[in-house]
């Protein structure tokens, strides 16, 4: 998924816990997660959504129009 977005768009950023495999960039954000079942609803879930929500307000742009129009095909999502 980062390939495909970073090919749409220079604002990409990668979430998550440190992955041998991976380098991040200065724009990512790797932290230690708790993995707990009971919370991991709160770790994951509504910060990303807050920041889904507010970074394209923030950047000018407008979420209900596609950048890619072939974006699930390219994905293989649809």
């Amino acid at each position: 998924m980062k390939e495909t977005m970073k090919a749409m768009t220079p604002h990409h950023y990668f979430i998550g816990s440190p992955v041998s495999s991976y380098t991040p960039s200065e724009k990512d954000l790797i932290t230690d997660f708790v993995d707990d079942p009971f919370f991991s609803v709160w770790e994951y879930i509504q910060p990303l959504q807050i920041v889904a929500a507010l970074a394209p307000i923030e950047l000018g742009i407008n979420p209900d129009i596609p950048a890619d129009p072939k974006f699930h095909q390219k994905m293989g999502s649809k």
